[in-house]
């Protein structure tokens, strides 16, 4: 077994993000360090907004696909393994060991990107649960807000008609965007679909935002050196958020 840390600087704290390898099982994944983790879950009555759907019970064949954009295809993350949907894959199957997660984030898409190959990328993989993370190339691209929500809810609908569920992921907290009012308005474009729709909302805005008001961090303690991406903090906090969502919304 070999033991990897990697220390970060988050509000002036030195912490460790600590990764457990081991020979026999190449898909084991970093365990988040008690002090992340301790920040990650003070956000959480921010980061997951109330909802009436209702998830399958979660079992061993639970069969997950997350589409979504660069994030979800792992940018940011300074290892493969440090991304959101590991992460998440990872922990989903200390509870179900054989469920499948599907990675379905391809970079630069718009929401109007991932409808055009749902086709091949949901509805052919016959999932039990979709988990869409979309809004932050919108916003960045300026589709229009009102555009973007038709879309969004005209497609959240559609997998509901197929029997699919859904729990949606919003924009990145990027420092550079909060004045942004585009950038506001496809965040609440998002949150109003998830409760119009009645599917579950993984804010990684106000998860961001949350972990800058209460955890002492700040913007930058957030995103890759790129300026835009999550980094290996917020891709582990993402990862847990998602995690808890669907464990709460199947008891």
């Amino acid at each position: 077994m070999q033991v990897q840390a990697l220390p970060l600087t988050l509000g002036g704290i030195m912490v460790l993000l600590t990764a457990t390898m081991t020979v026999a099982s190449p898909q084991s994944l970093p365990v988040l360090d008690p002090t992340l983790a301790r920040l990650c879950d003070a956000s959480a009555p921010d980061y997951a907004h109330d909802s009436h759907s209702v998830l399958p019970e979660l079992n061993d064949h639970l069969r997950v696909v997350v589409i979504g954009s660069s994030s979800t295809a792992g940018a940011g993350a300074s290892r493969p393994q440090y991304a959101y949907v590991n992460r998440f894959r990872d922990q989903l199957l200390a509870h179900a060991p054989h469920a499948i997660v599907i990675n379905k984030g391809v970079g630069g898409n718009v929401l109007t990107d991932i409808i055009r190959r749902a086709g091949r990328d949901v509805y052919a993989q016959h999932p039990d649960l979709v988990v869409l993370q979309t809004g932050t190339n919108d916003a960045r691209q300026g589709i229009p807000p009102a555009q973007y929500r038709h879309d969004l809810s005209t497609f959240v609908k559609d997998l509901q008609r197929h029997h699919l569920n859904v729990v949606l992921i919003d924009n990145q907290y990027i420092p550079d965007q909060l004045g942004s009012g585009e950038y506001q308005s496809i965040i609440r474009a998002t949150r109003d679909v998830a409760h119009t729709t009645g599917v579950p909302l993984v804010s990684r805005y106000a998860l961001g935002r949350t972990l800058v008001e209460r955890g002492g961090l700040n913007g930058d303690d957030l995103i890759a050196s790129d300026r835009l991406h999550p980094n290996d903090l917020m891709h582990a906090c993402t990862g847990r958020a998602l995690t808890a969502t669907v464990l709460a919304t199947t008891d």
